[in-house]
């Protein structure tokens, strides 16, 4: 008897091409022994067997693919459910430097100092047409007082050749 083994067997994980971060809680006996955050749950981090952090149960939340928000969210987890393996102390400062809010100023911070600094290169440049323009009205003035001048130099010069 042959049986086709490809028809009976079903897919477990449908792997996507594109990242599909994280964040994950590490449980042994029930208890939660650690918490981190991954770019892509493919790789492998969440189910890694360690010595010193034994597993028997992950759970994996589903997350932002911006780093600083999995980050803080991980901080956020592990100062309230205080897992075993880890320091919630150490986590107090990442709270605070990586708000969404705080993170959100910092971008507007950035993104207005680069329009404050195209706006200097712009008024730099407007400054420059100025006085290139100014420059080029003297220049202008001068040629034609030089011409005027020519052109009575021209009627003096007809005036000592032909006399009348």
């Amino acid at each position: 008897m042959y049986v086709d083994i490809f028809n009976v067997m079903k897919t477990i994980i449908k792997y996507d091409e594109e990242q599909y971060p994280v964040i994950y809680l590490r449980y042994f006996k029930d208890k939660l022994m650690y918490i981190g955050e991954t770019k892509n749950k493919y790789t492998g981090r969440p189910f890694r067997l360690m010595d010193h952090s034994p597993v028997d149960k992950v759970r994996l939340l589903k997350t932002s693919k911006i780093h600083e928000r999995r980050q803080y969210w991980e901080a956020v987890l592990i100062c309230k459910l205080k897992p075993e393996k880890q320091n919630p102390n150490l986590y107090l400062n990442k709270l605070d430097s990586s708000h969404p809010e705080k993170i959100k100023q910092k971008r507007i911070k950035r993104i207005h100092k680069r329009y404050y600094d195209v706006a200097k290169k712009i008024i730099a440049k407007g400054e420059e047409i100025k006085l290139l323009e100014e420059t080029t009205k003297i220049k202008g003035e001068e040629l034609n007082k030089l011409f005027k001048r020519s052109n009575t130099f021209k009627q003096l010069k007809e005036r000592l050749v032909n006399p009348k």
